[in-house]
């Protein structure tokens, strides 16, 4: 429904099981990291936090960008929301890592 409306992207987070993004193209999932998790405050907005700073880096800069994205590209910007909730979620306190301690991974 929110597609239909006219939103561009649905990200879903599933904890350690991962994130997946629902465009209009279609779907993509990428899984968890698994870490020794300390507290999951600060998860959620460390995602949202982080799929930001990625989608930035690749010159996103509104929605005609965003709906331009393919999978690929959705893929590695999940992947790299997931590496740093792992790392926010592996500290106590909401504490979300800086972009360079997010490894390629």
């Amino acid at each position: 429904d929110w597609l239909a409306a006219g939103v561009t992207a649905v990200v879903i987070t599933r904890g350690g099981d991962g994130i997946t993004v629902v465009t209009a193209r279609g779907e993509v999932s990428v899984a968890g990291v698994a870490v020794e998790v300390a507290d999951t405050i600060g998860a959620g907005d460390t995602v949202h936090g982080a799929f930001l700073h990625h989608l930035t880096g690749l010159g996103v800069d509104g929605p005609d960008a965003l709906r331009a994205l393919d999978d690929d590209a959705w893929r590695r910007a999940a992947e790299f929301a997931v590496r740093a909730a792992a790392i926010t979620v592996s500290r106590p306190g909401a504490d979300p890592p800086w972009a360079s301690e997010v490894t390629d991974g």
